[in-house]
């Protein structure tokens, strides 16, 4: 049961940071979409 929650607990804050990472950085994968397109 303890490993359940803490793993439950660990996924939650790897989600929160994606997240954060992706609110904080969605120019730079813009940008980098457009360079893929582009060459």
């Amino acid at each position: 049961m303890g490993c359940f929650i803490s793993f439950k607990l660990f996924s939650q804050l790897k989600w929160q940071n994606y997240r954060l990472k992706k609110q904080l950085a969605p120019e730079k994968d813009k940008k980098k979409l457009a360079a893929n397109k582009d060459t």
